[in-house]
């Protein structure tokens, strides 16, 4: 259990970064609820990172994240409905005995409830794969039988076409997935989902379709019927992407954000030896001039993500200022303090703190910083600013350097 505790006590140390900033959004905008769907809208790349790597159930997850971020209190985990047929034509009725409406339609059900209309959608359909409208309505009252109306138009949906576009496909056996695949095999589902995708840079924007499908379509995806990817060719990609694109700086949220296709599929194909996504090896695979482009943030991820396997034994206690590894850390992330990453200064900080508290412990001789944060984040600072990393090793060298200040504050 403890072998679990600090695998897990590690993981947060490595996502601190993530939690603070969460943290400064809960303090600016105080919610007066949070849920997993919050966390979502917010920062899916922390969700998904943590979902991956966290060591427990789900339930375990999010007790551990909410009390990280001392949100125990509003914090809640909504249940899901476990919908069945008969009780989702129960939640019908209910609907239509609570607003007794003269007509209504699929679109009024959506209105009323979204997620059982979805359930609807995808779990009571007719032969040819739509919502089975005639079986939902002879299920129910026969006053709301007369009662109800369903234009053609109403009866397709996104989920509807998507549906289908995967059953056809994998009755295919299709490798690739494009839209001028969609208009040849389903020209109904093409012109219907083309109707309600929304326009950018004169061309129709498939990406909010794409959030809506399983993984099974995503993962076959290309925009381009021409382009299929290997490794070689992925990244051949993701330069030109770059270079037509040409932002001041780029992250995994950018690239899926242009180009869904080539995300879904460096995902899948560039993996460490622990099943890890392996951005450092995508990066280090493009021109230096883009490299350097890799956010700041997302850089400290790839130093956390070269000594991850390493945790336990870096953060076990006691912390030992002679521990080979956490000091190789140290002096990388002064070496980014110094470039200018900002990001930078709060990790070194955070990795610190229980190094200082273990020293400070029943230790009168550094009672100057204990009455005085400010000075001792003073003197981190001007360590970090002067610290030479060819010579010494970064923690033996850091103590002494408060030793020395402590000593001549006496």
């Amino acid at each position: 259990m403890n072998a679990i505790f600090d695998k897990n006590e590690a993981l947060y140390l490595e996502y601190l970064w993530y939690f603070n900033k969460i943290s400064e959004m809960i303090e600016k905008e105080k919610p007066k609820k949070i849920s997993p769907t919050w966390f979502s809208k917010k920062d899916r790349a922390f969700l998904l990172m943590m979902i991956k790597n966290f060591v427990g159930s789900r339930k375990e997850m999010w007790l551990f994240i909410s009390k990280k971020l001392e949100i125990q209190d509003i914090f809640a985990i909504q249940k899901k409905k476990n919908r069945t047929f008969d009780n989702s034509i129960k939640e019908l009725e209910d609907y239509l005995n609570k607003e007794q409406p003269d007509k209504f339609s699929p679109k009024w059900i959506s209105y009323k409830d979204d997620n059982l209309y979805k359930y609807i959608c995808s779990n009571i359909k007719d032969n040819n794969g739509l919502p089975d409208w005639n079986k939902i309505i002879y299920s129910l009252d026969e006053k709301w039988m007369k009662r109800f109306v369903c234009r053609r138009i109403e009866r397709r949906t996104i989920e509807d076409c998507i549906a289908n576009i995967e059953a056809i496909a994998r009755e295919k056996k299709v490798a690739v997935i494009t839209p001028k695949w969609i208009f040849i095999n389903l020209r109904q589902e093409y012109c219907f989902i083309l109707s309600k995708l929304s326009k950018k840079d004169n061309m129709k924007n498939w990406n909010s379709f794409l959030k809506k499908c399983p993984d099974f379509i995503r993962d076959i995806w290309h925009n381009n019927a021409n382009r299929l990817l290997t490794e070689r060719t992925s990244i051949n990609v993701l330069k030109n992407l770059l270079e037509e694109k040409n932002p001041e700086n780029f992250s995994r949220r950018w690239i899926e954000l242009c180009d869904m296709g080539l995300y879904r599929y460096l995902i899948r194909h560039f993996k460490d030896s622990d099943d890890r996504i392996d951005w450092a090896d995508i990066i280090m695979r493009l021109p230096k001039k883009w490299q350097e482009k890799w956010s700041d943030y997302i850089e400290l991820e790839l130093l956390f993500m070269k000594y991850f396997k390493s945790y336990y034994e870096i953060f076990q206690e006691p912390i030992t200022i002679q521990n080979k590894k956490l000091n190789e850390i140290f002096v990388e992330l002064v070496q980014f303090f110094k470039k200018g990453n900002i990001f930078a200064k709060e990790r070194i900080f955070s990795m610190l703190a229980p190094c200082i508290i273990d020293w400070f412990i029943g230790n009168d001789f550094f009672y100057c910083f204990k009455i005085n944060k400010t000075k001792l984040d003073r003197e981190i600072i001007n360590f970090i600013n002067n610290y030479d990393e060819l010579k010494g090793v970064f923690l033996p060298n850091f103590k002494e350097h408060l030793e020395y200040v402590a000593k001549n504050s006496r």
